[in-house]
């Protein structure tokens, strides 16, 4: 009994942190909306195409952008003078 009453303390303190730090919506642009959400119409996709930098043999090879271009996991580019 004592630990269900303990789990349960805990949980409601947790979840009052969580309620604590929601922010209110803008009143005004909520009553002019009258909805929290839009549903927005979905883009034109671009055609999926493989990648010039991969290796497949028996493909050409395209032109792959310098290092300093690549979004690469690890690599970060230098950052610009202040």
């Amino acid at each position: 009994m004592t630990v269900t009453l303990l789990v349960a303390l805990i949980f409601l303190s947790h979840s009052q942190q969580q309620t604590l730090a929601i922010r209110e919506l803008a009143g005004e642009k909520y009553i002019k909306n009258r909805i929290a959400i839009q549903s927005l119409q979905r883009g034109p996709v671009p055609p999926s195409a493989g990648s010039p930098c991969s290796n497949i043999p028996g493909r050409d090879k395209g032109r792959c952008p310098p290092r300093t271009q690549m979004n690469v996991a690890g690599y970060a580019p230098p950052l610009p003078d202040a």
